[in-house]
């Protein structure tokens, strides 16, 4: 699947004396108390109490959440890069929030965007594989749920990301797959982006031949979504999927990535560049970690940073586009004319009351319309042309960001 690459330099610790009992030390200290790191994993499956996947998928509209850099560890000095984010001794922290993505926001799909484990700059930890395994497979989800792909950390010291294909619930380095609605197919493509035993991006002539193939037979899609670990701001990748790269070239609608742990976006030769916070890192108060939004509803891409365990429902506008999100396949999404549908998602474990303001005027009120799904059809007549700012809220949730989401459209 990849070329083995030259080990950096501070892979030769692991060939000499001293780096043999150091290592030898730190398994022993890391998994004391703990499954022995030379245990075999047990083969685990979806409980039948878990039911069929919770993924819905609608006539015209859908949504899916991506996550990254999870760090999952064991809080107990097991790596060098430990930033003790997990409670200490289990993996109920991931299962946590893992379940409240499922249930709660009930997404198609969910995309893991790399840095599952916390992977040490001495070994890699199969105790820590372990719990992160266990703790998706917990939150009831399989292979057509949950799509994983490797970060730098999974590559630390395991050239062939040995430990990633075994304890992996996608168990490819990369692979695509695609969604329907009446509107016609949409697909999303994992790739592999690490370069093993460092911590910048690498996209090899391998997994450049496998992009292309991907594309290909994705070419009859009306969007088609990349994730990474790394994004396009590493300079190897950028000369070959950047502005003047494969992805504006094909068409490709928006790629995105995790790795330096915070969120962004912006636009360039036609699409449309991410990357996610971190679901560990970076949490403030209420809240245990961070994740990205998407819904694809009648050709619109919308996106969202959220906070995941937030105070409230989480709300994202669908429709019309917001002008930050606009894309090849729908240039004109965010332009609205005389009469104006807008469409928002509200995901939350009770019945919501969302309201539409614009420019901050009176608030008006948005019906269900099912399947999470609110809607109200205003009069635009009156408004000036130019930059308008849309609003939808969560009424009862003031001082919950994740409970408002705002765009701009063109008038």
């Amino acid at each position: 699947m990849m070329l083995k690459l030259s080990p950096p330099y501070f892979q030769i610790l692991k060939y000499t004396a001293c780096g043999i009992a150091i290592l030898a030390l730190a398994a022993a200290l890391c998994c004391c108390g703990y499954d022995s790191p030379g245990a075999e994993c047990e083969p685990q499956y979806i409980d039948s109490e878990c039911g069929p996947p919770t993924g819905r998928v609608y006539a015209e509209h859908f949504w899916f959440v991506q996550i990254s850099d999870l760090h999952q560890s064991r809080d107990n000095g097991s790596s060098v890069f430990d930033y003790g984010l997990t409670p200490k001794g289990d993996y109920q922290g991931l299962r946590e929030q893992l379940e409240y993505i499922n249930q709660v926001l009930r997404p198609a799909f969910v995309v893991a965007t790399g840095d599952l484990v916390d992977g040490g700059v001495l070994e890699q930890l199969p105790c820590q594989w372990r719990d992160y395994r266990r703790g998706v497979l917990d939150a009831c989800y399989d292979d057509r749920q949950y799509h994983d792909l490797p970060g730098n950390h999974d590559a630390y010291f395991d050239f062939e990301l040995d430990h990633f294909l075994r304890y992996s619930i996608s168990k490819e380095t990369h692979h695509w797959w695609t969604v329907k609605t009446d509107d016609g197919c949409h697909g999303f493509v994992a790739l592999c982006s690490v370069d093993p035993g460092y911590n910048r991006g690498r996209i090899d002539e391998r997994e450049l031949a496998w992009i292309e193939s991907a594309l290909d037979a994705l070419a009859p899609c009306g969007m088609v979504l990349l994730f990474a670990h790394h994004n396009t701001d590493q300079d190897q990748i950028a000369s070959l999927l950047g502005p003047q790269g494969l992805l504006a070239e094909r068409g490709v609608t928006a790629f995105a990535a995790g790795h330096v742990h915070n969120d962004g976006q912006w636009h360039n030769a036609g699409v449309l560049y991410l990357h996610t916070d971190a679901m560990y890192v970076n949490r403030p108060a209420g809240c245990r970690g961070r994740m990205r939004l998407f819904s694809i509803d009648r050709g619109n891409l919308s996106s969202a940073p959220k906070a995941i365990l937030d105070c409230g429902p989480q709300v994202l506008i669908t429709s019309p586009q917001d002008a930050a999100d606009a894309n090849p396949s729908n240039p004109l999404g965010h332009v609205i004319g005389a009469e104006l549908e807008v469409r928002a998602l509200g995901l939350f474990d009770q019945p919501l009351e969302l309201t539409l303001s614009i420019d901050s005027n009176e608030p008006l009120e948005l019906e269900p319309i099912g399947g999470s799904l609110y809607s109200a059809r205003v009069d635009c007549s009156a408004l000036a042309e130019g930059r308008h700012t849309l609003e939808v809220r969560a009424a009862g949730f003031d001082d919950c960001d994740n409970a408002r989401h705002s765009i701009e459209v063109l008038r």
